[in-house]
Order: structure tokens, then C-alpha cells, then sequence
């Protein structure tokens, strides 16, 4: 493969982790106004290469849609420090063979995430980037509640409060990657072909159309952001080798309206 994957298949060690350190969405968690046609803030366009980063990466745009929900400007945040500090969770080891999601998310509350300029990555994982600057940076960008969401409904009302961002892992088939070459929209008849391994990447934002407006979910592959149709979350929601997750800084969650633009640039 041209591209890397990287997140390992959900287990029970996940599932009892998740079980024990997320929450059911609150039903008063709703838009507190009114909800935009579409909101797509501008988001770098990130390539993981061969390495086995996904999850990294997905934490890393994330959280940029974050700053921007936050602060109305643009951050990059650290893929090589998400995925690191998640691998120490997993196994502790060198090798780059992949982290679980339940792996993320414990590194995401206890471990926290810098910059990118921080922690830079280069095409290759590399421990030593790591730096003693970097774990001090990355203490005062800690998650603090993770929201367990079933169905579209649930990650659009998680969305559009602008409580934060969602993370996916998900099966990965042949079909997601010759669309990614196309057509950029994700539907259920690209599910289709061998399954390759399983992959985290982030819903940031959605497109307007239709009453079930189709998502955004971005790919760490260089290709940035693409059209996710409400039956692909709603089929996810129903296998039990798929997790999504919501990702907020707020330890007690409350609608909010995303900060006043001051950055208009769509970062490359």
C-alpha cells in the first residue's frame, strides 16, 4: 500500500475502557442558535505516508477544529505527539505497528497534545521529537469528556452544539481507496473489496443540503477533507467494530457558538 493505516482492531480491552471513561450524550446538549447552512473551517491538509499514524493524525485535525470552534483561529497541532503518547499507552514500544483508540483517549485526557512546530512530524515516526518542551506544551491541551455517540443523528447534535470534534475508527476497504481517488463523497457503496485494516479519522464540520446534511470527515492520507453520508455513520453505528467518539475540552458540557473568524486562510 501507498498509504498508511495504523489503528489496531477494536477489542475488549477497548470497549471496557470506553465503557468506564465516556458518557451518554445529554439530550440538552442542542444548538444554542441558529445552526449554519454549512460550517467548514479551514483545516491542513496532512499525509501520514507508510507510517502507522492514523490515529495521531486524527486527534491532531481534531483539535485544530477545536481551536478554531475556540478561538476563531488557526492551530496546528502535533500527529507525531498524539500518536507517540498514545503508544506509550498501548505497549510502550519503538516500533510504529499502531495504537488503539482506547490508547488515544487515555493519552488525550491524561497526556494532553502541543503544537505541530513543538513536535514536527516528518514522513517518519521518530521518538526523539518528543522532547521534554513538547510533553510540558502538550499538558495544558487536555480533553476532558468523551462523549460515546450512536447514529447521525447523535454526532450532528454533538456537532452542532459545537461541543467539540468526533473521532471515528473504522474498517477500511479497498472501495474507500479508489474513491478517494474520484468521487468525494463517502457512501455505503464504497464499503466494498478487501478489508486493508482499520482507520481513525476526524468529523470536523459538515456541508449544506438536504435534512440530513452529509458530513465532513478528513483523511490523513493528503487528501483532506471529504462528504460523509448519513447512512455510512448510521451502518458504523451498528458494527461492533466501530467506535465514534465525541472529543470535548469541556469537563462539564455546555452549547456553545464558535469564536468570531480572525483566519479566513485554508491551510494547505
Amino acid at each position: 500500500m501507498d498509504f498508511g493505516l495504523g489503528l489496531t482492531p477494536i477489542d475488549d480491552c477497548d470497549r471496557e475502557w470506553l465503557d468506564g471513561n465516556t458518557i451518554a450524550l445529554p439530550a440538552a446538549c442542542c444548538a444554542s442558535g441558529a445552526i449554519p447552512d454549512e460550517f467548514l473551517p479551514p483545516l491542513t491538509k496532512k499525509n501520514q505516508r507508510r507510517t502507522n499514524t492514523c490515529a495521531g493524525h486524527a486527534d491532531s485535525t481534531g483539535r485544530e477544529y477545536l481551536n478554531w470552534i475556540t478561538t476563531g483561529t488557526t492551530e496546528v497541532y502535533s500527529a507525531l505527539a498524539a500518536y507517540l503518547f498514545a503508544k506509550q499507552r498501548y505497549d510502550g514500544s519503538s516500533r510504529d505497528n499502531g495504537t488503539s483508540i482506547s490508547s488515544l483517549f487515555q493519552a488525550g485526557q491524561a497526556d494532553g497534545l502541543c503544537r505541530e512546530e513543538t513536535c514536527p512530524f516528518q514522513g517518519v515516526v521518530d521518538r526523539s521529537a518528543l522532547t521534554a518542551a513538547a510533553i510540558a506544551e502538550a499538558k495544558q491541551h487536555t480533553h476532558g469528556t468523551y462523549v460515546r455517540l450512536r447514529g447521525y443523528d447523535q454526532v450532528w447534535q454533538f456537532l452542532t452544539a459545537q461541543l467539540g470534534f468526533v473521532i471515528v475508527g473504522t474498517k477500511w476497504f479497498d472501495g474507500q481507496t479508489v474513491q478517494s481517488l474520484g468521487d468525494r463523497r463517502e457512501t455505503l457503496a464504497a464499503m466494498r473489496g478487501g478489508l486493508l485494516g482499520y482507520h481513525a479519522r476526524a468529523i470536523v464540520g459538515w456541508y449544506a443540503g438536504g435534512d440530513r446534511r452529509d458530513l465532513r470527515i478528513w483523511n490523513s492520507h493528503g487528501d483532506g477533507g471529504r462528504r460523509l453520508a448519513a447512512e455510512v455513520v448510521d451502518d458504523w453505528s451498528d458494527d461492533p467494530m466501530c467506535e465514534i467518539i465525541g472529543c470535548s475540552e469541556q469537563t462539564e458540557l455546555a452549547p456553545r457558538q464558535p469564536a468570531d473568524p480572525r483566519n479566513t486562510e485554508c491551510l494547505i
